[in-house]
């Protein structure tokens, strides 16, 4: 069994895309919904609420969990392997999606280094500077990042309205970027709205390959497949 930890919908379609490649495995998914929004909790919230969580599944027997949350990803998971795991939980591991997120990035994108784009993320995935500092190093230096602060909260309740308040509270930004990157797994499920607004946008959205790279892993590591 593979246990998926997000708020709520965007782990669940990481989920789906896995489930849709690999159907034969067996899929648990823990929706956090008490901590939601998790994108507007403090780094010390979000890594105290993440790593009980990820302790409660693997007391409960799960020796991998999947963190399909950018903001849990950055704030949480090197804590997790270099300190929780080794001290309490050895033959256990977490992954999470800022790896696949770069290396989709670099491997598909890599003509947009010089064109005007940008990063949108909760307020805690921008404020940790992780994506910015990575896309820099990697030549991404034109970019801008957007904290679009309550849309994975209105993505998660379908809250149209909202989502597209927040959408154009963004126009100019938006309207002139040639590229916009989804670090948040919330924000496939809007991609068909931001288009309507910004038909003109290139949509780099690594849900699928997150999710490809979840399963090479598991055919890597055969022994996290089950408990």
């Amino acid at each position: 069994m593979i246990a998926v930890y997000d708020t709520g919908a965007g782990g669940r379609q990481i989920m789906q895309k896995a489930q849709k490649i690999r159907p034969d495995l067996i899929y648990r998914l823990y929706e956090d919904q008490e901590i939601l929004p998790l994108g507007d909790k403090t780094p010390k919230q979000i890594r105290t609420r993440v790593t009980s969580i990820c302790e409660n599944l693997f007391q409960e027997g799960y020796t991998l969990v999947i963190l399909a949350c950018n903001t849990a990803s950055v704030h949480t998971i090197r804590y997790l392997q270099q300190v929780v795991i080794p001290q309490k939980y050895p033959g256990c591991n977490v992954l999470g999606v800022t790896k696949p997120l770069m290396e989709y990035v670099i491997k598909e994108y890599s003509d947009y280094k010089t064109q005007k784009g940008v990063l949108l993320a909760t307020q805690a995935t921008i404020t940790s500077g992780f994506y910015q500092q990575e896309l820099m190093l990697e030549g991404f230096n034109t970019m801008e990042s957007i904290p679009a602060v309550g849309l994975a909260e209105a993505i998660e309740y379908n809250d149209i309205q909202s989502i597209q308040e927040v959408l154009l509270h963004y126009k100019a930004s938006l309207g002139e970027a040639q590229y916009l990157i989804f670090a948040c797994t919330h924000y496939s499920l809007i991609r068909e709205q931001i288009l309507q607004l910004y038909p003109h946008l290139t949509i780099i959205d690594p849900s699928q390959y997150i999710a490809e790279r979840i399963l090479w892993y598991l055919e890597k590591y055969p022994k996290y497949r089950s408990i």
